[in-house]
């Protein structure tokens, strides 16, 4: 069943308190750090930590918490979603952007069988949406963190992740075509 854009960007806010923070790779998403000066959002910081060089800031992964009436909301979940696929992923749950950017931060390193702990993009949405089916009890409790909710919005579906009593359940939902 197909569902309005509006529609669907009500989910996001559909459980009570839920706050909505989404993932943005500036790698994808050209000129993003200036997006973020003047976006009408009630916070946002950089994944990576400490200062980055305009250099490594242009192509940093931002977490950015949305507002259900934000311009930048519309834009992200619109826009960014058509013009640049791969652009990120949402994260959903009763946490503060401060939350939310800490256990973004825990999940870019990884421990290898050999001990080496790399930094790796887990906010790719084909490589999210292709392991979190993958991942054990454990593994999910780890991605999930202190979040209900992981979504991937594109242009014409949405994929939601919701982990329940240590259940990863998943739902696509296709999205209507807007009227012009």
């Amino acid at each position: 069943m197909q569902q309005s854009y509006s529609h669907l960007k009500s989910m996001l806010w559909a459980t009570p308190g839920a706050r909505v923070h989404a993932v943005i790779q500036g790698a994808k998403v050209p000129g993003l750090p200036a997006l973020l000066q003047d976006a009408d959002v009630p916070g946002w910081d950089c994944l990576w930590r400490g200062a980055q060089t305009p250099e490594k800031a242009a192509v940093a992964p931002y977490i950015v918490e949305l507002g259900p009436e934000s311009e930048f909301t519309d834009r992200v979940l619109r826009d960014l979603a058509s013009a640049y696929p791969g652009w990120g992923v949402i994260g959903v749950g009763p946490v503060s952007l401060m939350a939310a950017r800490e256990q973004g931060r825990r999940l870019l390193q990884v421990a290898l069988p050999d001990g080496a702990t790399p930094q790796w993009t887990w906010y790719d949405p084909v490589l999210w949406c292709g392991l979190l089916p993958q991942f054990d009890a454990f593994q999910l409790d780890e991605a999930f963190g202190p979040l209900t909710d992981w979504v991937v919005a594109g242009a014409q579906r949405w994929e939601w992740f919701t982990l329940s009593a240590g259940q990863l359940r998943t739902d696509v939902r296709e999205r209507m075509a807007e009227q012009v």
